[in-house]
């Protein structure tokens, strides 16, 4: 599994609704472990992610050392304390760095874990997929902004808008729209870092979220993203013309929906001037 710190958060999130503990370990926290296994000790070296079961000593069934080292889902029934916890690990990789997924769930009574157990967290990343992803362009939706990414801090919010996108229809077929929607939408993954966030705000709305950017390369990625689109060809649709409006804002420490009525306001400005990129 791989995925980036955002989409990792949002995982974590929602898996903390079903399981008791939920924590990714880092090779770092798994050192120990991995050399008390090539010497066959069980001696405690440090306090690494064994604390968590309340143990002076690595676990002698470690699922997430055999995860980590053969990138392979485990379960086990591990006790903390007196009480029974159903556990269960994933590999996966966050920004392409690897990590152990490790979720456990307190047992109350009776426990029955069917064969598909081990493909819980892969169920899980799967509807969370589906909850918070526009389908049409495979970017982040408006749902996805207002639960898990409008209280973040930013440095900027951008939206940008495709120009006249009902006349597109109008005069060149759904299909020409379509491929509008798209286009614009690859431009702007394009001109994306991977800890920026792009959303299919509205039907002809892509909103941007910034973070840890300085203003001139906020200003540049926008520039890029409307002259890249605005240089658009295609030989399936040889007299669409493509281009967006884009308003946004700019302000280092502020949250995405303190900045999206500025970026708004910038966008109606932008679009009356046609074409504009409007700054605030």
């Amino acid at each position: 599994m791989k995925k980036t710190t955002e989409e990792m958060g949002q995982l974590i999130i929602s898996l903390q609704e079903i399981f008791d503990v939920v924590r990714l370990i880092n090779p770092t926290q798994l050192e120990p472990c991995i050399e008390n296994a090539l010497s066959g000790s069980n001696e405690k070296r440090h306090d690494y992610c064994f604390r968590s079961f309340q143990k002076d000593q690595r676990c002698e069934n470690c699922i997430s050392l055999e995860t980590f080292t053969k990138h392979k889902d485990e379960t086990k029934i591990e006790f903390i304390g007196r009480d029974p916890y159903f556990v269960l690990t994933k590999y996966v990789e966050v920004d392409q760095y690897p990590y152990v997924l490790e979720c456990a769930l307190k047992i109350h009574g009776q426990l029955t874990v069917g064969n598909t157990s081990t493909d819980f967290i892969s169920d899980m990343v799967e509807n969370n997929h589906e909850k918070y992803t526009n389908y049409e362009t495979g970017l982040f939706n408006r749902r996805y902004f207002h639960e898990q990414v409008k209280d973040l801090p930013c440095s900027g919010v951008a939206i940008v808008n495709i120009d006249h996108l009902r006349q597109i229809n109008k005069n060149f077929g759904r299909a020409a729209g379509d491929e509008a929607i798209i286009f614009v939408s690859q431009v702007i993954k394009l001109r994306l870092r991977h800890e920026d966030v792009a959303i299919r705000y509205g039907g002809d709305d892509f909103l941007i979220v910034f973070r840890n950017i300085e203003e001139i390369h906020f200003v540049e990625r926008l520039k890029d993203v409307q002259s890249i689109v605005h240089a658009y060809a295609n030989d399936d649709f040889p007299n669409l013309r493509i281009s967006v409006s884009i308003g946004a804002c700019f302000e280092e420490a502020a949250t995405a929906s303190a900045l999206l009525p500025i970026a708004e306001d910038a966008l109606e400005q932008a679009k009356a001037r046609g074409d504009a990129l409007i700054i605030r």
